[in-house]
């Protein structure tokens, strides 16, 4: 369902939207400035925490990328740590990172960490093709994985600076940081699919 801009309207001005029409809760951004926060990140698996200056502090954070693949510096959402780990509510959104310090740029690299986990392929051991699916042996930062998928054109994403994002058909990510550093066995197979 998609809200429409006279829904947003009478939400503001107090009126009841039509009948028919989607009731939509009007929601404003928090931008953040970056020159108000601060993070702390005494490192290892000890929360990151983080004050806004003259309002506000937070003793766990979690962070997101609103566009983490197209792009990553830019938009990054801050939620509140739940006392059970889980994520709370949104505290606001920083427009660039590249605006904070280095060490809070560490701590917010650390927050984002723990939201997402992307395995980076080292290299790839087998491809076997199936039919409708391509099964993947890859050794990863993580460990030895298997994956399959049934789109290659559309879940094998070649990026910028010769990376490459495998997208499986669960939706998992597998990166390769630098095709041109694959050993050339790897390079082979990936060549097969691009």
């Amino acid at each position: 369902m998609v809200a429409r801009p006279e829904d947003a309207e009478a939400l503001a001005s107090g009126e009841k939207p039509a009948e028919g029409k989607p009731k939509v809760k009007a929601e404003t951004v928090n931008w953040l400035d970056a020159a108000k926060l601060l993070f702390l990140w005494p490192g290892g698996t000890a929360p990151v925490r983080m004050t806004i200056e003259g309002e506000k502090s937070f003793l766990r954070v979690y962070a997101a990328y609103a566009f983490p693949h197209s792009d990553p510096q830019r938009f990054i959402q801050f939620f509140e740590g739940k006392p059970d780990g889980g994520r709370g509510d949104v505290i606001g959104i920083l427009e660039d990172s590249k605006q904070l310090s280095e060490s809070a740029r560490k701590a917010v690299e650390e927050a984002l960490g723990r939201g997402y986990v992307v395995p980076k392929v080292k290299r790839i051991v087998e491809v076997r093709d199936r039919r409708w699916l391509v099964q993947w042996i890859v050794e990863t930062d993580r460990g030895i994985v298997e994956f399959e998928m049934n789109d290659i054109y559309e879940q094998i994403q070649v990026q910028l600076h010769n990376r490459v994002m495998l997208i499986d058909v669960h939706g998992n990510r597998y990166e390769i940081q630098d095709m041109t550093k694959l050993d050339p066995e790897s390079l082979a197979f990936l060549n097969r699919f691009l």
